[in-house]
C-alpha cells in the first residue's frame, strides 16, 4: 500500500510528459497507417498528394520504366 501511495504521489510529476508522449504515439501511429495506405499496391495513383505524384511519375519516365 505503501508503495502504491508514492506511485500515485510520482504520478503528478509525470502525468505531462505521459500525455506528450501519448500524444507522439497517436500521431506516429497515423504515420504508420498513412504509410501503410500509401504503400500499397491497391491504393489508386489518382488518390495520391499531387506533389508526390508528379515527381514520381517525372521520375519514372525518365527511367524508362
Amino acid at each position: 500500500q505503501d508503495m502504491q501511495r508514492v506511485n500515485e504521489q510520482l504520478q503528478v510529476f509525470t502525468a505531462r510528459s505521459q500525455a506528450e508522449l501519448e500524444n507522439k504515439r497517436n500521431i506516429l501511429e497515423c504515420a504508420v497507417q498513412q504509410r501503410s495506405y500509401l504503400g500499397s499496391r491497391e491504393f489508386s495513383f489518382c488518390l495520391f498528394p499531387q506533389e508526390t505524384l508528379c515527381p514520381l511519375l517525372l521520375a519514372l519516365s525518365r527511367e524508362g520504366l
